[in-house]
């Protein structure tokens, strides 16, 4: 891959296209299997969700997206510069997610818990407000 990155650096049109390209297949992928998780909890588990609370949901998503590629590109350049750290990344991403309410409700901590999760991780205000919305409550 640095050969690669290397190449895209020295030709022509530069690094911008083939990166912009590359961000936006990602984006893709993500937003087609984020589809087919909704598509399969509607049709297995009855989860009903309406065409506005998708527009919501899609909303939110376009107001948190900047916040999480600025944090991507801060553990991007944290790994670059000091050349290892793969693994703590991968576990403060891990614990991230843990700890944001992703896999239980918040509302089954402590009441100090749920505070500094909220103080601390951005997913967490994300992650409620996304569930918010498309239980309707929001």
């Amino acid at each position: 891959s640095e050969q690669l990155l290397e190449d895209l650096s020295l030709s022509k049109g530069g690094l911008p296209l083939p990166l912009a390209g590359l961000m936006t297949s990602y984006v893709l992928q993500d937003l087609v299997q984020t589809l087919f998780y909704l598509f399969v909890a509607c049709t297995i588990f009855g989860l009903s969700v309406s065409a506005l609370h998708f527009v919501g949901a899609f909303a939110l998503v376009a107001l948190a997206l900047p916040a999480f590629l600025g944090l991507g590109l801060l553990s991007a350049a944290i790994l670059l510069f000091f050349g290892r750290g793969e693994g703590a990344v991968g576990q403060t991403l891990h614990l991230a997610t843990v700890f944001s309410g992703v896999y239980f409700p918040l509302a089954t901590l402590p009441a100090w818990a749920q505070e500094i999760l909220l103080f601390v991780s951005p997913l967490t205000g994300v992650v409620q407000a996304f569930r918010e919305i498309l239980q309707g409550s929001g």
